[in-house]
């Protein structure tokens, strides 16, 4: 009977582990190839490049967003944003002000915030730095995330909408 019950935990947990498995977002196919950026911004060409976005109307994630969702690794539960979220955080992401110039260390994610389409097809993905760190990674790149160092306010603001 012991014997019995324990195949039946290992056979349902291989089934949760592969279903995960084949709907874990894989950042290697994730995105369409919408956008092929240049160099990253310097502080020198900072503002000219941001105009330049601005005037083309060129804002993260560069299509049309319907879900985000917050995903905190394999072997946890993802977070679904409601509409006013996502666009909450899209805003705080476009936002110039949300970034600083900063020292860019090694990045490490521990979380990312996975942006989807109509067809439900990934569109873009922004990568969050484990142990509380500022860091950023964002998928399409856009010159206005400067190296993707978050400001302190941007930081917490982001982690309150996340946490909440």
């Amino acid at each position: 009977m012991v014997k019995r019950l324990a195949i039946i935990i290992l056979i349902i947990f291989l089934v949760v582990l592969r279903y995960r498995y084949l709907t874990h977002p894989s950042k290697d196919i994730v995105c369409k190839h919408i956008y092929v950026f240049g160099d990253v911004a310097t502080q020198q060409n900072y503002t000219k490049e941001c105009e330049k976005e601005i005037k083309s109307r060129m804002n993260f994630p560069l299509a049309h967003v319907t879900k985000a969702v917050l995903d905190n690794g394999f072997f946890s539960f993802d977070k679904s944003f409601s509409e006013a979220e996502t666009m909450k955080i899209l805003a705080l992401l476009n936002d110039s002000a949300s970034y600083a110039w900063g020292e860019v260390g090694t990045f490490i994610s521990d979380r990312r915030i996975v942006f989807y389409d109509h067809q439900h097809q990934i569109i873009a993905y922004t990568e969050l730095e484990e142990d509380n760190g500022k860091q950023t990674y964002s998928y399409p790149y856009l010159k206005r995330f400067k190296w993707g160092y978050l400001t302190t306010n941007a930081y917490n603001e982001l982690n309150k909408m996340i946490a909440n």
